[in-house]
């Protein structure tokens, strides 16, 4: 992946982070302590942007092949642990600091236009 395609992934990621859960960072397209720290976990029952990102992510690394659906159900769970597995770190279905790490990492982006409804 170029390194435009990943500071656009994380960019995403950070204002996400910065405008639905308020954390106090710099949106520069760099994966940094920053970044990290402000990650969210997002387990299976989890809605909305993160988990629309998630799928993303794991769509563009060849996990994902259904449609994104901003849920975290069955099938992501299955998706991560998939990817887990294939870049050798804890295995536990839920996405956390280190996975998003690894996806934003791993990925190559792919312009997608994917409706959400982040309400719920």
């Amino acid at each position: 992946m170029d390194r435009r395609q990943k500071a656009a992934l994380i960019t995403l990621l950070q204002r996400c982070l910065f405008n639905v859960y308020g954390a106090k960072i710099k949106i520069d397209g760099d994966f940094g302590s920053e970044t990290k720290a402000a990650c969210r976990v997002v387990a299976k029952g989890d809605k909305g942007l993160l988990v629309t990102i998630l799928q993303a992510g794991l769509m563009v690394n060849g996990i994902w092949e259904t449609k994104i659906d901003a849920s975290f159900g069955d099938v992501t769970e299955k998706g991560v642990r998939a990817f887990q597995e294939k870049v050798y770190i804890t295995i536990d279905g839920s996405a956390g600091a280190e996975t998003f790490e690894k996806l934003l990492g791993y990925a190559i982006l792919i312009l997608l236009l994917i409706p959400f409804d982040d309400a719920a």
